[in-house]
């Protein structure tokens, strides 16, 4: 803790007078003054006691005077000296400070852990009925100004009857056309009716009808002026959120966090050797790999051996899988002319058990950008349309992002590339740096399609992955460095890098990392490395 020179001076002053102690004395009830302040104190009361200002306890005073406080003297007779600190202080400060703060955290929640979960959910409570107040004052101001509108108006009325001239005219009205009313009905009631006499009477009744609205409107116009009033109820829906919502932070990553101090001592725990090409591979299913040989999809073990293996009519270009029971295979599907010349070109999304039977498939026709996947869900980006497709691990579609969902924002993923999906946060990555050299990362919402934060890596980077607590991990195997940045800053829109590694990534062609945090690599196309980390 570093304690500012002003503070320190404060505490050397006499509460009485605010100046610098001299001779200071220490009173019965504790509390410290100037000998000069307490020869003033006795000479106002003319007895041999005094009052103290701060606590107002009186105090019989020595014929010896009061004690000197020794510790205010010593105090006193220490020369500051000017500290020069380096640029890094501030920041070394403010780290401390948020050290000490996470420690009084992490008590709190040991020791008095229902205080602590009731008081932030008491927060949130208080949040929830200042909204809805907020709310309620609005509703009842709108209210307000639609009765008193209301009230000018109604006034206005009943000035405008008291104005209405010739109402003798009007009852006259009214009295010949009941009258004319009450001869139909009697008319109608008789048992022998005239068809053509009943013919002549409608005409009669239409006339008088057409004079009768007549007369309304021209009484409407006297009563009620230029304008008839009408309360039009709103045709907005009122959102089920207009109060605000509840969000959830996603707390289960305890196996999904980036333990540094391993990383940095991390080192290569095996390698496994494939004797054809490795195109590409999935994450291990325990101790099984499933690699991309050619045109075929193989499931290998930890030392190499085949175990199962199924052939495509053309090589697969992606391979993912659920950890629970389901394989998903991309790859092209072509159509050739005689000549050999490609004429149209598909894409097959197939799933297969872990026995490598098939399940599912599709065709696409369009071509796609990229294919990824989280244990609900495949996303699919299409070429030229700014769209994703969302399908379930049945391959049954879901939705479209940018058509059936949030076809109003054609920002969501233009010049983008989605490369993760964790929870309701889609992490898409810019297709080329900025003017600066920078590289972009943008965040959507899944669940609002509202853009959550955009921030910037100033590195090139190829593998791009997100941990439990939001901090990058980038892979640039032009250099062969591995780098973590931290969650991104709201504010600068940069996210700090934390350290980086250089690590055998000569030609790498290949980088996934596994939920616990392990590194597997691609190398030369011939083997999958991967790294262990040890504290």
């Amino acid at each position: 803790m570093f304690y500012e020179l002003d503070k320190l001076e404060s505490q050397l002053k006499c509460p009485k007078c605010l100046l610098k102690y001299v001779s200071p004395r220490i009173l019965p009830c504790g509390k410290s003054l100037c000998q000069n302040c307490i020869d003033q104190l006795c000479n106002y009361n003319l007895l041999n006691f005094i009052k103290c200002p701060i606590c107002c306890k009186s105090h019989a005073v020595p014929d010896e005077g009061f004690i000197i406080n020794e510790f205010i003297v010593k105090t006193l007779d220490i020369k500051p000296e000017k500290v020069y600190r380096c640029a890094s202080y501030e920041q070394f400060d403010t780290l401390l400070n948020e050290i000490e703060s996470d420690l009084i955290e992490i008590e709190t929640r040991l020791n008095y852990p229902e205080n602590k979960i009731r008081d932030y959910c008491d927060k949130i409570r208080n949040q929830i009925d200042l909204n809805t107040e907020k709310l309620i004052e609005k509703i009842n101001n709108h209210r307000e100004q639609l009765l008193n509108e209301l009230s000018i108006y109604e006034q206005n009325c009943i000035e405008n009857l008291m104005r209405i001239e010739r109402k003798d005219l009007y009852e006259k009205i009214l009295n010949e056309n009941s009258q004319k009313i009450k001869s139909y009905y009697n008319y109608l009631n008789q048992s022998r009716i005239n068809e053509d006499q009943v013919k002549q009477m409608i005409e009669e009744a239409k006339i008088q009808e057409y004079k009768l609205k007549n007369n309304i409107k021209i009484l409407n116009s006297k009563l009620f002026g230029k304008n008839l009033i009408h309360f039009e109820e709103s045709t907005k829906i009122l959102d089920s959120n207009i109060l605000g919502k509840i969000t959830y932070d996603d707390l289960n990553f305890t196996s999904d966090l980036t333990d540094i101090e391993k990383v940095l001592n991390c080192k290569i725990e095996k390698t496994i050797t494939y004797n054809d090409k490795i195109i590409d591979y999935a994450l291990p299913i325990q101790d099984i790999f499933l690699l991309v040989v050619g045109p075929s999809l193989k499931m290998v073990d930890d030392t190499g051996n085949d175990i199962l293996d199924i052939r495509f009519d053309s090589t697969p270009l992606h391979v993912s899988h659920n950890q629970i029971d389901t394989i998903l295979v991309q790859h092209r599907r072509c159509l050739w002319r005689n000549d050999r010349k490609e004429i149209s070109q598909a894409y097959t999304l197939s799933t297969y058990d872990f026995n490598l039977n098939i399940k599912n498939e599709i065709v696409i026709d369009s071509k796609i950008i990229n294919c990824i996947t989280n244990e609900h869900s495949v996303f699919i980006q299409m070429d030229k349309t700014n769209l994703i497709n969302v399908y379930n691990w049945n391959l049954e579609k879901l939705l479209t992002i940018g058509q059936t969902l949030y076809a109003d924002r054609p920002y969501f993923c233009k010049d983008y590339t989605i490369e993760m999906v964790k929870g309701d946060r889609v992490y898409m990555r810019k297709t080329m740096p900025d003017e600066e050299g920078d590289y972009w990362v943008r965040i959507m919402s899944l669940s609002s399609g509202d853009l959550l934060h955009e921030y910037y890596l100033d590195c090139r980077h190829e593998f791009f992955f997100v941990d439990g607590l939001m901090r990058s991990i980038v892979i640039d195997p032009v250099f062969s460095i591995l780098r973590i940045y931290d969650r991104p800053n709201l504010k600068s829109n940069q996210a700090d890098l934390l350290f980086e590694k250089s690590l055998d990534l000569n030609n790498c062609n290949g980088f996934q990392m596994t939920s616990d945090g392990k590194f597997f690599f691609i190398k030369e196309k011939k083997f999958v490395q991967y790294y262990k980390f040890s504290a």
